[in-house]
């Protein structure tokens, strides 16, 4: 997984700031503590993605005047 802008930021919103190398090595943690905790398999991907969605979700669409 590569960290790009917004998961940094989603990071940083969260009080992880780091470099997107160390973003790699949190986000593999969590890979790995979320499929402990789950009990199955989950993947990067599937971090990215809900990180995204998450991200996407507080974006606020300015309201014209």
């Amino acid at each position: 997984m590569k960290p790009d802008g917004m998961v940094l930021r989603w990071l940083a919103r969260h009080g992880v700031v780091v470099s997107p190398a160390a973003a790699r090595e949190v986000l593999a943690s969590v890979v790995e503590r979320l499929s402990v905790r789950m009990g199955q398999r989950i993947t990067a991907w599937e971090v990215d993605h809900a990180i995204w969605l998450d991200a996407r979700a507080r974006v606020v669409i300015p309201h014209p005047e």
